[in-house]
């Protein structure tokens, strides 16, 4: 796994966020304003490289930080009880994961791994907690996400 510091540039509304982040984070509930708001802390975001096959969460680990997918596939699976796996989700550009966790501060839910080479935004607990601060309208779409995929992840 390989993490590097995130370069920007400048103009608009979430001047210096990748396109990807950006309208990540514009479909999660944030506004234009917001994006601006945050947007220095939020273009100095780490990112993340992982190669194909390597684990980003594991199942029962505890919370950390959420991510936002840049490029590539992340694969979400969920432990079965005889200990076989079943693949509840493909996640690609713009979708975020990891919130579950930082919402609920309990355990990893599920077991992510990348399905090919693929480049994350991370987004630390403070960061996700200065989101939902910032937007009421991100926390609300952050646990109504958080709410669906739960209930997905009960059903098998």
């Amino acid at each position: 796994m390989q993490t590097t510091a995130r370069d920007t540039g400048a103009g608009g509304p979430g001047a210096g966020l990748s396109p990807t982040l950006s309208l990540a984070l514009l479909r999660m509930g944030l506004a234009p304003e917001d994006l601006s708001k945050g947007g220095s802390e939020l273009g100095g975001l780490e990112t993340r490289l992982l190669s194909r096959g390597e684990t980003l969460l594991k199942e029962g680990d505890p919370p950390g930080e959420a991510f936002v997918v840049d490029a590539g596939l992340l694969q979400v699976f969920k432990r079965q009880p005889g200990g076989s796996e079943v693949l509840m989700a493909e996640l690609g550009p713009g979708s975020i994961v990891g919130e579950m966790s930082l919402l609920t501060l309990e355990p990893r839910a599920a077991t992510v791994v990348a399905a090919r080479e693929t480049r994350l935004f991370v987004i630390t607990s403070r960061v996700f907690a200065d989101l939902v601060r910032l937007s009421s309208a991100f926390a609300v779409k952050v646990a109504k996400l958080s709410e669906e995929r739960r209930r997905e992840l009960a059903r098998v």
